[in-house]
Order: C-alpha cells, then structure tokens, then sequence
C-alpha cells in the first residue's frame, strides 16, 4: 500500500503531530499561485450548489462549508488546511483495498514490553510493530489487532475527507470513493463479532468507547456524501451501519465518566442523522445523559473530575461532538452550567510555557496546551480570554492550518497581550499553584493535595511539581499505556510521584485538604495535609515560592501507637545527577537492598550515602546552557541515607532519581530548598534551621530568611 496512515485515536494519550507548512525555499509567488490553482472553486457548479442546499447537517452545514470555501481564499492559514485535505482525500480516492475484515484491537496493548514506549504504526507492516526507543520488533495477534484498528479508523477519516472535498469543490469521485468504503462497512458490520473491550465492547473497534468515536467520524462522513448515495446505500448505510452501531453501544453505560460522554455524542448524532427524536432526547435528557454530565462530572474550577488534563480535553472533545450536532439542529448546549468554563480551564493550570502537567493517567505532556478548545471557545462564546490566549500560541508556533480553525477561526480581535495567572488555588481540582516571575525567570510550583480522580487518580498526594529554568523540573510522569505492565506497577504508585512513601507502599485512594494559601509582594505559600493516606501517620507539606527559590518542608507525625517505618522522599528531574557534601562530590556506595514492594524493583543502579549535616542534589538539566537545579537538603535529627538511582522518565525513558530515607521513624521532617541555576551563576548559601528569638526556628537563602513556623496550618513566609 503507497498511503501511510498515522496511528489516530480520540485518546489523550497520543499527541498529534503538526502538518508540515510549504516548502521553505520557494517564492512566495510562487507558493500562492500553486496554492490558488487548487483552491475550490468559489461558486460550485449548479450541480453542487443544488446537493449542498440540501445537507449537510450533523458536524457541517451549507453555510459553515461556504464560509471555509471563502477562507480558502483570504487566509494563508485555510489554503493550507486545505491542501492538506485535498492531499489526504486525493490518496485514498487512488486507493481500491478493502478495510481489514477482523476487528482491531486495543490502543493501549501498543507499547514496548521492555521499555514502554509507543510502537510505531507502519501501514505496510501489519504484522511487524517496531518500537522507535529500542528499536525492538514486536509480533504477535495483541499488536496486529492494534494495527487493525489503526487501519479501521484511517479508512472512515478517508471517507470524511473525501466527504468534504465533495462538498467543496463538487467533484463526483470523492462521493464515489467515500460511498465504497461507507457501503463496504454497512455490508460487513453484522460481521463483526463482539471486541475484547476492556471499556465496552466494539465491533469493529475493541472496546464501545472507541466504536463511538469511529461511528462518529462514520456518521460526519455518511452525512457529507448522502446526497449522492443511491436509496439502497442510503438505507444500508442508515440502518445497517449507523443505527445497528449506535443500539450496540447503547448496551454499556458508565456513569458520570468521559466514556459515557462519548457515548452519548455518538446516540445523540445517531438520533439526528435518523431524525429518530427520541434518541436525541435519550442522549441529552435521559439518566447519565449529556446534561446530567455537565451536572455532576465537571468540578467548580471547571475541570473535568478525573484530573487528568488528558481526560479533561479528552472528555470535552465528547462533549463538543454532542453540540456541535445540537447547534446544527438549532439547539443550543454549550452554555449549560459549567461547560464553558471547561475551554478555558488549562490555562489556569499551565506552566509557563503554556505546557499543561501530566497529572493523572494521561501521557507525559511536551507541546503546549491545544488551542483548539480556544478556537472553538472564541467562535461560539466570544470569549476574550480563549481569544487572547490563542492569539499567544499562534505566536509562539500553533497552527491553524487544521480542520477545526479552517471550521470555526476567523481573524482574532486585537485584545491586548494575554496575561497568565497569578499563583491561585484550584479548589475543585485540589491543587495549590505558586507562580512567580516572567520570561526565563518564570518559576512555578504546584502542591496537589485534593480529589483522587476515581479510577483515573493516581496515589500522589502531597505531591511538587516544580517549573524553572523554562522547562518542567520535576513533573509528574504521567502514565504510559494502559497494557503495559509498568502502568500498574509504576506509574500508578506512590514511590512514581514527588512525595513521601512509607514502608514501600502506596498511599491509599483519599482526599488531602489545603490548610492555607498566601500570596505576597516577595513570596506565595501554601500549605496541605492528608491524614488518611497511611494509617496512624499525618503529613503535612508546607511550600514558598520566593522569586529564586523554593523552600520545602514535609512533615510526617505517628500516632503514639503507630509502629517505626520506613519513610522515604522522592524527587526526580531530567539531566544528570550529583550528590555532593560541602560542594566536593559525596562517596556514594552501590547499595544492595530487597525491594520494599514491587515498584521499588524499578529502582535501578542504586547508590547512597549516609550523611551528617547539610549536603546537596543537584542536576544539570542542560549543559549547553548551564541549566542546573540545586537540591539543599538541611540536616536531621535521624539517621539519614541519601540514594540516587535510575528509574522510568516519561514512558520510554529512564531519570535520575533521588531518595531520601528515613528507616525505622515514627515521625520525621525532610527540609530542603531548591534553587535554580543558569549559566554562570552561583548558588546562594543556605543556612539553618537556627532558632531566631520569640519566633521560631528559621533558615537562611542568601540575606534572606524564612520563617519556620511550628503550627501545622501556619505557612512559611519571608522575614524582613
């Protein structure tokens, strides 16, 4: 096969890569007089202009696909959209296979056992799945059913495409082409036996999550070429397909859940494009129906519940389907309750880069956040936030050369400079977020401590994240697929995140609560608890954020009945990692250990110290520019080993991580500051803890000093 289909799914995990502009090099002359030669025409024949009078209706309509006809010609950005599509659409009419007649498989089967990396789909290779990190070829019928399902999804986006260069430019072998796989797939559905799931089961996708998503796109392309299907088709493809799809997912439901979302979407546009009136109502209006969703799953900060920005875009994306579908029937859903807060809502979660964090199960984060929430935001809400926020990724690179700008973007108002937020707490999501600085001296630090998340939450409370040096420091790892072993045993612990874990166990699924938040002229502090992640033991994290720093102190007291434990402290950071005592490096041993519990065996090349009195971590996270993080972790009372060892990054990596222990500890305290460090500059001195006279105890970063104070909801704060 000469067309090479990407691996596409309505998932969180994957991230899209971006379409590639015109060839640099060529004149700009030249470049648009190609690019007119094949813009569609700006009035379609009587032919066209008659069909186009008489639908679409369900994710496009007459109007919306005049409008993008005129884009075409006004903006460069919709001439390359265009283009785009036509040479997608272009490829697959050329084409004559037939889809796989097995169903697929599931998407998160598709990684590499020994690293955890993603496989590389390779159209022509549907038996050979190659993982790019090692360079591993996996086989077997786990990963050909994946490339199955790929293939299943890459033939309806074909159809859609071709849907919509018909309804452009009126040229009958688009319709034609879309209509053969359409009839071949209405033919063959009732052939499909149930999928494997695990969320539902599919037909010719595994699961009924991803079933929805195909019918989707099966019923946008469906309604772009109906007009020009004969009755038979029409009737097959109707009945056979769209309606026989949408009564097989109707059989599973999920509750207040990002499934459930798309599930009704897919109903809901069922109902429309059969002009089947109770289904739609079913879909909106019925138990765990679209309004009930925005009810009960979206949290008063206008994040989704499961706190995972992946979830949160995934499960908006749903409900964008739903109303995209309604708006073309002239009924309205996009400004119930809290919907349109959701659009705008990872801004205020952004690092300062405008790169969201992995929170939760959802793939490690490395582009900025999408802008097509903004997009759509700004059209349908005249939203000035949406709108000045896009206006800033444009600049900073996003594209809009994609379907939903080429559907919905015009040319955006000039609303002055968006401005990020402050440090702010977000209540719903149960995250304390300290920002401070601008440009390259832009510092954040985050301190979760709120919801689980229900099934997609992981274990992490009290848990730092930490920004600097224009890049995530500390991150969460997010997760890796959901089949790879090392999802469970990893990922999804406590010893995976920033934050204390005793006796090798993860915490259990509870709430923490944030006890105070303050923000100031020269520092913001927050300070959280959980009391019911480990019996008989409260923690408490106290952070400040001053504009060069970051003070940490995490306390955890016992019960008096509450036996001696091992308390361990973890952070991790990109780079290389050095232990040093008094600024010489410290003589770390080999240590040779059992693992406390299956995510300790990921622990790798571990080696330590025992230190006495200050000492310090400190990683260059790039060379080239001297970027270092500098960890000082101030003495303790108890015996202390300090260990470094390499453990799994962002899936298909491995970071250098450090573990502070504390063994055989009722209650201990772990003090650290972290200072970041640019090409050639020195590091302030740290100093302390020391007693200062009617206040409490206090340390000492550079000339100033940080109050330490000794009541549990009281925060640290900057003296004078």
């Amino acid at each position: 096969m000469k067309n090479k289909a990407s691996l596409k799914t309505n998932h969180p995990f994957p991230i899209a890569a971006r379409r590639l502009l015109p060839r640099a090099g060529a004149s700009c002359a030249i470049q648009l007089a190609a690019a007119l030669l094949c813009l569609p025409s700006a009035a379609p024949s009587a032919r066209a202009a008659s069909q186009a009078e008489r639908g679409p209706r369900l994710f496009f309509t007459p109007a919306m696909i005049e409008r993008m006809r005129q884009k075409t010609r006004d903006y460069p950005w919709a001439r390359r959209a265009y283009q785009n599509l036509k040479a997608r659409a272009d490829a697959w009419v050329r084409r004559t296979d037939t889809p796989p007649e097995k169903g697929g498989g599931w998407y998160h089967n598709y990684t590499c056992p020994d690293c955890g990396g993603r496989l590389r789909f390779r159209e022509d290779h549907p038996h050979e799945h190659l993982c790019p990190r090692c360079g591993k070829v996996w086989r077997g019928e786990k990963y050909d059913a994946v490339w199955r399902s790929a293939m299943h999804s890459a033939f309806i986006a074909g159809a859609r495409d071709m849907g919509l260069m018909w309804r452009l430019t009126g040229r009958r072998q688009y319709a034609e082409a879309a209509i053969r796989i359409l009839r071949w797939y209405a033919e063959h559905y009732a052939d499909f036996p149930p999928g494997p799931g695990p969320a539902g089961r599919g037909r010719v996708q595994a699961q009924s999550l991803t079933e929805c998503t195909w019918l989707l796109q099966v019923m946008s392309a469906a309604d772009l070429v109906r007009n020009a299907m004969d009755p038979e088709t029409d009737r097959r493809v109707a009945e056979d397909l769209i309606r026989a799809g949408a009564n097989w997912i109707r059989k599973f439901r999920f509750g207040i859940h990002n499934i459930q979302c798309w599930h009704n979407a897919c109903y809901a546009a069922a109902g429309y494009y059969l002009g089947d009136r109770k289904m739609v109502l079913e879909a909106r209006e019925g138990p765990l129906g679209f309004r009930e969703q925005i009810e009960k799953g979206i949290l008063s900060d206008g994040f989704w519940f499961e706190r995972s920005l992946g979830y949160h875009e995934y499960t908006l994306s749903a409900l964008i389907a739903h109303c995209e579908v309604a708006r073309n029937a002239g009924e309205p859903l996009d400004t119930l309750g809290r919907l349109p807060a959701m659009f705008t809502a990872p801004l205020r979660l952004a690092f300062p880069n405008l790169a969201p964090p992995s929170l939760n199960d959802m793939g490690y984060a490395t582009s900025r956040i999408n802008p097509r929430p903004l997009e759509i935001a700004a059209a349908w809400h005249k939203d000035r936030l949406a709108a000045r926020a896009l206006r800033r990724l444009l600049d900073l690179g996003a594209s809009r050369a994609n379907l939903t700008a080429w559907k919905y973007g015009e040319k955006l108002p000039d609303l002055g400079p968006y401005r990020p937020p402050g440090s702010l707490n977000l209540e719903g999501m149960g995250l304390a977020v300290l920002r401070r600085g601008a440009g390259a001296r832009a510092l954040c630090a985050m301190l979760e401590y709120g919801e689980h998340g229900g099934g997609h939450g992981h274990p992490d409370k009290l848990q730092l994240i930490v920004y600097g040096l224009g890049r995530p420091l500390c991150p969460d790892l997010g997760t890796t697929a959901y089949g790879n072993p090392m999802h469970k045993d990893w990922y999804k612990t406590t010893p995976g995140h920033n934050t204390v874990v005793i006796d090798g166990r993860s915490m259990a699924r509870k709430s923490g609560r944030l006890l105070c938040f303050q923000t100031g002229s020269d520092a913001d502090a927050a300070v959280a608890a959980a009391d019911a992640v480990y019996p008989g033991r409260r923690l408490t994290r106290k952070i400040l954020l001053a504009d060069r720093f970051l003070v940490d102190v995490f306390d955890v007291e016992s019960e008096t009945n509450a036996p001696p434990a091992v308390i361990d402290w973890f952070l991790r950071a990109p780079g290389k990692l050095a232990l040093r005592i008094g600024g010489k490096p410290a003589g770390l041993r080999p240590l040779r250990e059992k693992p406390l519990s299956r995510p300790y065996a990921y622990l790798e090349n571990l080696r330590g110290f025992a230190p006495k009195g200050p000492w310090e971590a400190v990683w260059t996270v790039d060379p080239a520019q001297g970027a270092r993080l500098r960890l000082v972790v101030l003495g303790a009372e108890e015996p202390t080993q300090a260990a470094c060892a390499d453990a799994p990054g962002p899936p298909g990596t491995r970071w250098p991580t450090l573990r502070i222990r504390r063994a055989k500890a009722r209650s201990t305290r772990f003090l650290t500051v972290c200072q970041f460090l640019s090409d050639g500059e020195e590091p302030e001195e740290v100093q302390g803890p020391f007693s200062l006279p009617g206040k409490g105890d206090a340390l000492r970063v550079g000339g100033r000093r940080v109050l330490l104070p000794e009541r549990r909801e009281a925060p640290l704060r900057l003296l004078p």
